[in-house]
């Protein structure tokens, strides 16, 4: 008699179905689990959007206010109130709100701001050539240094050569013509030494003007 060793493991019989439900039914529990996740994530991606679109609309109908409160004028810049009521209609008539016609301003400011200065250098440029060019500026300009370095106490001297450079008016034609004029008038000995001390005559650039110029 033959010892059983129970079924092969490869054989013709087919294997018993009720043996595989089990992974089976654990395979479609996951699956399942899964797609639920996925609709989820979907969901919240999508109320995600929903809100953002919400608040960009919700931003857009707030459009202007009833009234504005007074705009901020930028460094450098005064808002009259007559310019505040204009900044106030355009604001209303664009329906902007209270921070984006700040901004507005803002903006505006730096590009005004960035013309003067474009044509202020432009300005002193087209001084500059034509002092450069007029031989009675190219032949005296000595008297008119001499006057700068001249002229009133060492704290007037400083401030007056510090608005020159700022203002570039230095270069400006008229101005270095009445500066060699005035040198001239002064002379040479125009100031003299007296204890370490500058003391000048009794001319002053007020009566030096009038006599350049005249009565003005």
């Amino acid at each position: 008699m033959s010892e059983d060793t129970g079924s092969p493991m490869l054989s013709g019989a087919e294997p018993d179905p009720q043996g595989q439900e089990p992974q089976e039914a654990q395979q479609t529990g996951q699956d399942t689990q899964q797609q639920g996740q996925a609709q989820q994530g979907q969901q919240t991606q999508a109320q995600a959007q929903t809100q953002a679109q919400a608040q960009t609309q919700a931003q857009e109908q707030q459009g202007a206010p009833e009234s504005y409160e007074p705009f901020s004028a930028p460094e450098g810049f005064v808002i009259t109130g007559e310019q505040q009521e204009e900044l106030a209609a355009l604001g209303k008539e664009m329906g902007l709100t209270q921070a984006q016609t700040q901004k507005l301003v803002e903006h505006g400011a730096k590009k005004i701001g960035d013309g003067m200065e474009a044509l202020r250098l432009e300005v002193i440029k087209r001084w500059r050539k034509e002092s450069e060019s007029d031989p009675e500026i190219t032949s005296g300009i000595s008297h008119a240094h001499r006057l700068v370095a001249n002229v009133g106490d060492e704290k007037l001297r400083a401030d007056f050569q510090k608005m020159i450079s700022e203002t570039g008016i230095g270069d400006n034609p008229v101005f270095i013509r009445f500066c060699i004029q005035a040198g001239r008038l002064l002379g040479e000995d125009a100031f003299i030494k007296s204890g370490g001390q500058d003391a000048a005559r009794p001319d002053t650039l007020m009566s030096i003007a009038h006599r350049v110029y005249g009565d003005m």
